[in-house]
């Protein structure tokens, strides 16, 4: 079937790239995997040059220091309005049909989800990836911006070679996390801004680089951000890279925890202090153990509002209560009194379900990890 197959491949690809050809050829190469290295060439030499207008070349350092050093441009190294000469007709009749493609913002977002989500695994896209996609965290549509973080972080995340802090994957990552920094802040689409911040959030494959001390220095600037889910995902990552840098960012930490249970204090409605809320967990679940000398100053303020008759705002205040447990332990015993009080009030309310299974949790991990595994037994015997 391969051989057949073979010159079905070129007709299929003079239709340019598009997402019914991408779709075609990934079921073509899980059937028939003698293909996978003709399909691989052509669609990385389309992807290139609709990247950067020259084919795909693999990435040979010794040829690429020798070039260098003469002084001249590789294909592989950046854009050439050079033709695209080689023996293979076929590679160059793929060239030809790509450089026909209209370069539009829709056609660039659909070959960088080409590059991310194709099986290139056997190909060395490090200084491609580096010198030819990442400029495109500026381009001037936000989609392809957007696109490009959803692309390179899939495609460090997918391949070994980026998991280690030294060596080309490396610097890929370090240029990656400065450039994902940078949009996080200053992009003009708050979308991109969110996407940036996310994908940091949700990789922890690039701590070792943001954990960098001028990359702290970007990110403290995202925790002051005005869109919550932003400042959400902040917090989250610095809460994380305080295993990394302790030093740096304890005393940020601090300062951002005092501002929170500020704002939770003055919010003038339940809305406000849901927010002030979920920052709190975000950081509890991130940094348990950097958390546990505030557990303190956070519990003083947030009980006297535990039995808030507003649902939502007392589901996040038992959802905080667990994440406190599990950060402080056994520092919860001046408080198990009252919260004991407030969590039987909430399982008895049949009014909200969500509020009655964030205190259920509440209780459970007051249990497990704050000492509390007779007295509620002994003292509140209709809850069991």
């Amino acid at each position: 079937l391969a051989q057949y197959m073979s010159g079905i491949l070129d007709l299929m690809f003079t239709t340019g790239l598009s997402e019914v050809l991408c779709e075609s050829l990934k079921v073509i190469q899980k059937e028939i995997g003698q293909l996978l290295p003709a399909i691989r060439g052509r669609l990385l030499d389309m992807v290139s040059i609709i990247l950067l207008d020259a084919p795909f070349r693999p990435s040979h350092p010794s040829l690429d220091r020798l070039e260098q050093s003469m002084g001249t441009v590789s294909l592989h190294h950046g854009p050439s309005t050079g033709k695209y000469t080689s023996n293979n007709d076929t590679m160059s009749h793929v060239v030809t049909v790509a450089r026909r493609t209209p370069v539009t913002s829709e056609v660039l977002v659909l070959a960088l989800n080409t590059l991310s989500n194709f099986d290139f695994s056997e190909e060395n896209l490090s200084e491609f990836v580096r010198l030819n996609v990442l400029q495109y965290l500026v381009h001037a549509d936000a989609a392809v911006r957007k696109q490009t973080i959803y692309t390179v972080s899939k495609i460090v995340h997918l391949d070994p070679v980026y998991a280690t802090p030294v060596g080309a994957g490396a610097e890929v990552i370090s240029q990656a996390v400065l450039g994902f920094i940078t949009a996080a802040i200053a992009d003009r689409d708050t979308d991109v801004r969110l996407t940036a911040i996310t994908v940091l959030n949700c990789n922890s494959l690039f701590d070792f680089h943001m954990g960098k001390t001028h990359n702290i220095q970007k990110l403290s600037l995202l925790l002051n951000d005005e869109v919550f889910d932003i400042r959400l995902n902040a917090l989250a990552v610095a809460g994380r890279l305080a295993k990394k840098n302790p030093a740096y960012l304890l005393p940020t930490l601090r300062r951002m925890v005092a501002q929170v249970l500020t704002e939770f204090e003055l919010a003038n409605g339940c809305s406000e202090r849901e927010e002030c809320i979920q920052l709190l967990i975000a950081l509890a679940l991130a940094a348990e153990h950097w958390v546990r000398p505030f557990v303190d100053g956070i519990l003083h303020v947030i009980t006297p509002h535990i039995n808030d008759s507003s649902p939502p705002l007392a589901s996040k205040l038992f959802d905080i209560v667990a994440a406190l447990a599990r950060a402080g332990g056994s520092d919860l015993a001046p408080y198990h009194e009252r919260l004991l009080n407030s969590i039987t009030l909430a399982l008895s309310d049949q009014s909200s379900a969500p509020k009655r299974m964030s205190a259920l949790y509440a209780l459970q991990d007051c249990i497990s990890y704050s000492g509390l595994s007779i007295d509620p037994q002994t003292k509140y015997q209709p809850l069991f």
